[in-house]
């Protein structure tokens, strides 16, 4: 809280000789006192009145002191207050203080308790002022946690801490949704956290944390399953953590991090699920299956035709259709599809509609005449199915060829199969690209156009160099990834990018080595996801923190700082006091101290607490001033030539004290016996970073007899003081009136030239 000075006190006592010595006493410490003669005056005042201390006495006539604080109390919290109690009243003083008293005094019969009470107050001004100070930053940590909790909510991220030396665990709001336990049920401990893990993985868990304790590994991570308590599902969750030492290297505490990743973990089962189920389908088909490439020779072949061709797999592989199937005209003329009756081969002619056409043909019925020696021909009757695919980028026709009863459900199964995993990839919102080994583009899904700009034809062929900032960017990005593949199959990294408008931006790359049926790598797939609204929201919760913490250290900074130089100010003033009225040399102090106090407010309404606009500052304080000595002078007017400029606290504090200074002593002293004229008052830069202060005036002129050098008045010396503490340099000009100029550099930017 904070109190205007001089402080008022009401004292509510009922003995007025007790109560003029009390009020003696802190006037001379500059209290201003009133007195209340009984418990019900008392009440009465304090309501009506403006207060920044009670005092009150215990025994009194109609409402004793002890009445008079509940009644307050059950108005609200008590303010700063003091009981005074009789020598023997000690369970007074404890229940004033129950009650919210901050402190009490006992009197004596020689009245020394008089000199405590100044000091009594002032720490119980000082307690309250603290308990408020503690109050704001109480509000503060509370916002900031709340932010943090609704980042971590949006980004079903959680956080834990772990006291390993009491086994004490803390989980955030987060942590508690995703595993499903209610605050009021967690125990708190670090076997909560494996309640909650799947039994099937909890001692994968537990061994991984226990391993990192006794490998001493600083940072581990894991993904696992967990069973939300209240409901029973099972949940996939991502947890890092991370170790934390004392001085001498040994852990003591943990903190984690755990992220839901149930819809991507869902996501990748499905696509996994669909790529092994058209692996499975294609090689255990009960029917034939053939890829033919544009050529018309067979690309791939499934366990079925292989064993209706009874020969090896890499035999039949860039074989013509009708040898495979040993048609008689593979065998006589000129070879399969060179005779003229392969013009209606009910395989070859479907194949090459569909590659013209791109129609995919069902339940076609054909008829083939095969010859497994030139002597022995059957007859084979079947249904054939064409359909036009893109494999690893190349067109080619599945051709399946079943019976007419068997195998048509088994067909569809298989391309809706296939149609469903490309329809997955194509909607993933996370960009997935595939990559050779010499790190050309293979196959983007749309996600990647969309967050880069690309379009596929861009982007497909060509070096994945053009997604990253430079060529030394790259390079450290390839490095990064070798690193990682040599510790393992995948990395999970976070890079800056390039669009193609030649915006950076921050992404998040999930790498996975791919590797051939032999085992070797034959690419790479890396997911990407654009993390610019993620990083932005944490890197603003790190830099509010910090700024609330280095402000709250110049606050107390600045509240020393100030209360120095208004001490100074009142030292001084009582130095140079000769025969000025007292209204007059507080009138001079106020005028200073409300330069200081000006430049609080204007940062009050700023959004930049560490820079000052001298030109609001200047115009304020000049109205300020204008006011309380205009009346010295009705004519006299005040030109302003400001020019917009911003300085830290440490130059416009001075600053704005030296023109108070100089412009209260053109009112004061340039326009005696109600003269007219003119003050200026100009602030500009004259070089790069050099200003310039001007205060002028038509006035008298100031005496040959005063010298800036040897200042014989507080406000001279003031000038002096703080001209110096600017390191600037002054300059008085004696021509028609008065002119002062005062060139400075900010402070901390002293430089000179």
């Amino acid at each position: 809280m904070s109190t205007t000075y001089p402080v008022r006190v009401l004292y509510v006592e009922d003995d007025p000789g007790a109560a003029l010595l009390f009020q003696r006493r802190l006037s001379r410490d500059n209290y201003v006192v009133e007195i209340a003669r009984d418990g019900e005056h008392g009440l009465i005042t304090w309501v009506t009145g403006a207060f920044d201390v009670l005092a009150v006495d215990q025994d009194m006539p109609r409402m004793k002191g002890l009445e008079l604080l509940r009644e307050l109390a059950a108005r609200g919290p008590l303010p700063p207050t003091v009981m005074v109690t009789g020598a023997g009243n000690e369970t007074i003083a404890v229940e004033a203080m129950k009650l919210g008293a901050d402190d009490y005094i006992i009197k004596d019969t020689e009245a020394r308790y008089l000199d405590l009470i100044p000091s009594v107050i002032e720490r119980a001004l000082e307690k309250r002022r603290l308990l408020e100070e503690k109050r704001l930053a109480d509000d503060e940590l509370r916002e900031s946690r709340n932010r943090l909790r609704k980042s971590q909510e949006m980004a079903h991220v959680g956080s834990w801490e772990l006291d390993l030396l009491n086994d004490r665990l803390i989980w955030s709001d987060e942590v508690h949704r995703i595993y499903g336990v209610e605050p009021h049920q967690f125990k708190g401990r670090h076997q909560a956290s494996l309640e909650v893990t799947h039994p099937d993985d909890r001692s994968m868990v537990k061994s991984a944390f226990d391993r990192s304790l006794q490998e001493e590994e600083d940072h581990y991570e894991i993904e696992h399953r967990i069973v939300r308590k209240h409901t029973g599902e099972v949940r996939y969750v991502h947890e890092k953590w991370e170790h934390l030492r004392d001085a001498s290297g040994r852990i003591y505490r943990c903190v984690g991090m755990v992220q839901d990743i149930t819809e991507r973990k869902n996501a990748e089962q499905k696509i996994l699920a669909q790529r092994n189920l058209f692996s499975l389908m294609f090689e255990n088909a009960p029917y034939v299956l053939l890829l033919i490439n544009r050529d018309l020779r067979v690309e791939n072949i499934n366990r079925r035709g292989v064993a209706f061709a009874g020969r090896p797999k890499e035999s039949l592989l860039g074989s013509l259709g009708g040898e495979i199937f040993k048609c008689v005209n593979a065998f006589i003329g000129e070879g399969c599809g060179r005779n003229p009756p392969c013009l209606t081969c009910p395989i070859r002619s479907r194949v090459i509609h569909t590659f013209h056409t791109g129609e995919p043909l069902y339940q076609e019925e054909g008829r083939l005449t095969l010859a497994y020696d030139l002597s022995q021909r059957n007859e084979l009757d079947f249904l054939v199915s064409t359909t036009l695919v893109t494999v690893e980028d190349a067109e080619m026709v599945l051709v399946t060829i079943i019976d007419i009863t068997d195998h048509k459900k088994a067909h569809e199964a298989q391309r809706e199969g296939e149609l469903w995993l490309q329809s997955i990839f194509r909607s993933l919102e996370e960009g997935i690209v595939t990559v050779t080994p010499d790190g050309v583009v293979k196959d983007i899904n749309p996600a990647v156009t969309k967050i880069f700009g690309y379009t596929r034809k861009e982007l497909v062929g060509a070096s994945t160099e053009m997604l990253h900032v430079d060529s030394q960017h790259y390079s450290e990005f390839q490095a990064r990834i070798r690193e990682a593949f040599d510790q393992g199959e995948s990395a999970e990294l976070e890079f800056e990018a390039r669009r193609k408008s030649g915006e950076i931006f921050p992404t998040e790359h999930s790498v996975s080595l791919l590797r051939g049926r032999s085992e070797e790598p034959i690419g790479i797939l890396s997911v990407i996801r654009d993390i610019t609204i993620r990083k932005k929201a944490r890197d603003q919760i790190t830099a509010s923190l910090r700024e609330k913490e280095v402000l709250l250290r110049e606050i107390h900074h600045r509240v020393k700082n100030n209360l120095a130089v208004i001490t100074s100010f009142i030292r001084m003033q009582s130095h140079y006091a000769t025969n000025k009225t007292p209204k007059e040399a507080f009138e001079e102090v106020q005028a200073r101290i409300r330069s200081m106090a000006l430049v609080h407010e204007i940062l009050y309404q700023s959004t930049n607490l560490a820079y000052l606009n001298v030109a609001d500052y200047f115009e304020t304080l000049l109205a300020h001033l204008f006011n309380s000595y205009g009346r010295l002078g009705t004519d006299i007017t005040v030109e302003r030539y400001i020019k917009d400029a911003s300085f830290g606290l440490d130059t416009a504090i001075p600053l704005g004290i030296l023109m108070t200074e100089l412009v209260s002593n053109c009112f004061k002293h340039a326009f005696p016996d109600g003269r007219s004229g003119r003050i200026i008052v100009s602030l500009h830069a004259v070089e790069h970073d050099t200003f310039e202060l001007r205060v002028a005036d038509d006035g008298v002129g100031i005496p040959e007899t005063i010298d800036l050098n040897n200042p014989q008045s507080m406000g001279l010396d003031l000038i002096d003081t703080f001209v110096e503490q600017l390191s600037g340099k002054i300059k008085l000009v004696r021509d028609n009136g008065t002119e002062i100029r005062i060139r400075f550099r900010e402070v901390d930017k002293r430089s000179w030239a």
